[in-house]
């Protein structure tokens, strides 16, 4: 009985322990599922903390992107007010980058922008670690607490431009490139982040329109010029149709004879409300409506026609510049439009001069030289608009049809005061003298710009200190008033 007692005793023991086991072994279990589901929600947390991490920087630049540029700036402007400190933006935005980008690729493009962050991160490391790449092509500077003085502003801004333009070698390829700044500074121009970061926007638009390698302040008069672009963009579609648009003519002069050779044919518009509006405002607009293929065709007769007119009077040997816009280069019937306007006018080819920026000729050059040899086999001349402000060198120009190269006016402007702008100047003179261009110097303003021009020996000029652009009545009256002996047709025979 006591063995029978003792048995049963040792089963309920056994019994117990195993419970007990089950107990301990369930709540080893227990917390194992506890740490592996803890230790899984923490590499989830580190993965989302990676990926939004990931999602507030370019992943090209590894800068950081709009998103942290906003919170930024709030943060910062909130502590300006407090402090009474001032703040300024400064938009970069890389000239032509998509013409790069479609030329030499992607991978090119992407390595170019890469080399642009460093430049100005390296820059601007003195006064800022606030750098931002918050676009494809378009970097964000915040200056917090950057004194009185916004001449301190300008004058980084010109260093980063400096900076930019210097050559840059990826992959055996080597080019030039500049890029334009647009700067706002708060309180002055701004009451918050948002005003700060449109009218910087702004200022970069401007500096775009003055031209490459250009900054810009922020000033009312371009938010007046945006709710100007917005008002007219209903307008503009049947401008062409009312007859606003007219044509005006900047004389082009033979600089070492004095002699009228033609004129550059510009575009003017005639708002019935707003009055004249300036072609900085209205040509994006036609552009971005898709209207620039007509008004552009439209420019191309009126041009030849007027003068087609002239030749007629005895001026038979006038040229008309005509400028084509990326837009109507690009949809590849301007040929065809060309031919057009040369037969139904009945005006010489080899007095039609067709200008194309620097950036149109090499943004696709085996395109565009298929363009060019067709419009040279018909006997009109090209021309390189702008040059010296895009990334071509001369010897790539040297692959196409070319006769003309016009040296830009940022260039021109002042260059006997400004000694780098009077070398970029007349090294492109003296190339383009050896490679067979005539060579054409706009904006040209006063005798000291025209005396280095002439020494130089420069083959034409156009500016204010000749004549600005005129209406073709005036442009007609200026030639019978300045009684010109223009070119005589063996000249022009060997020149075309």
């Amino acid at each position: 009985m006591e063995h029978a007692l003792l048995d049963i005793s040792t089963v309920k023991l056994s019994i117990l322990i195993m419970f007990i086991m089950c107990i301990v072994l369930m709540g080893l279990v227990l917390a194992l599922a506890v740490s592996l589901w803890r230790l899984r929600d923490n590499l989830k947390q580190e993965k989302l903390k990676s990926r939004q991490a990931q999602s507030r920087k370019n992943h090209i630049t590894g800068l950081e992107n709009r998103v942290v540029l906003l919170e930024v700036l709030d943060e910062l402007l909130e502590a300006a007010r407090q402090s009474k400190a001032n703040v300024a933006l400064l938009f970069v935005d890389v000239d032509d980058f998509n013409s790069i980008n479609s030329s030499l690729g992607i991978k090119f493009g992407d390595m170019l922008l890469r080399v642009v962050g460093e430049r100005i991160l390296k820059e601007v490391s003195a006064f800022s670690k606030l750098v931002y790449h918050i676009g494809s092509d378009e970097y964000a500077i915040v200056l917090f607490d950057y004194g009185n003085s916004v001449e301190s502003v300008a004058d980084l801004a010109n260093d980063i431009i400096h900076v930019i333009s210097e050559p840059i070698n990826v992959q055996g390829y080597v080019i030039q490139t500049t890029c334009c700044v647009g700067i706002c500074t708060f309180p002055d121009c701004a009451s918050d982040a948002e005003e700060l970061i449109k009218h910087a926007g702004n200022a970069r638009d401007n500096a775009k329109r003055i031209g490459y390698g250009s900054y810009s302040f922020y000033t009312e008069e371009m938010s007046k010029k945006s709710v100007i672009r917005a008002l007219i963009s209903a307008d503009i579609r049947h401008a062409l149709e009312r007859n606003e648009f007219v044509l005006h003519y900047q004389p082009k002069i033979v600089l070492r004879t004095g002699q009228i050779q033609g004129a550059e044919a510009l575009l003017r518009w005639h708002h019935p409300t707003l009055g004249n509006i300036t072609p900085d405002i209205f040509v994006p607009v036609i552009e971005d409506l898709g209207l620039i293929h007509a008004v552009g065709r439209w420019v191309i007769n009126t041009a030849c026609r007027d003068m087609s007119e002239l030749h007629k009077e005895g001026y038979d040997n006038l040229h008309i510049a005509i400028n084509l816009s990326a837009h109507q280069f690009d949809k590849g019937d301007i040929g065809s439009v060309i031919a057009e306007a040369i037969w139904e006018t009945g005006i010489a080819p080899h007095n039609v001069e067709l200008e194309l920026t620097e950036a149109v000729v090499m943004s696709d050059t085996e395109k565009t030289l298929l363009m060019l040899k067709v419009l040279r086999s018909m006997g009109v001349k090209i021309a390189v608009d702008d040059f010296g402000i895009g990334y071509s060198s001369m010897n790539q120009l040297t692959k196409f049809p070319i006769s003309i190269l016009k040296v830009d006016r940022c260039f021109v402007h002042d260059m006997h005061k400004n000694h780098a702008n009077r070398a970029i100047v007349t090294t492109i003179i003296r190339m383009a003298k050896q490679l067979g261009y005539e060579v054409v110097a706009e904006g040209v303003e006063c005798d000291e710009e025209l005396e280095i021009l002439r020494q130089e020996d420069c083959d034409l000029i156009q500016g204010f200190y000749y004549s600005k652009a005129l209406p073709i009545r005036e442009f007609a009256k200026y030639i019978r008033e300045h009684k010109i002996a223009y070119i005589d047709k063996d000249e022009a025979n060997e020149n075309s």
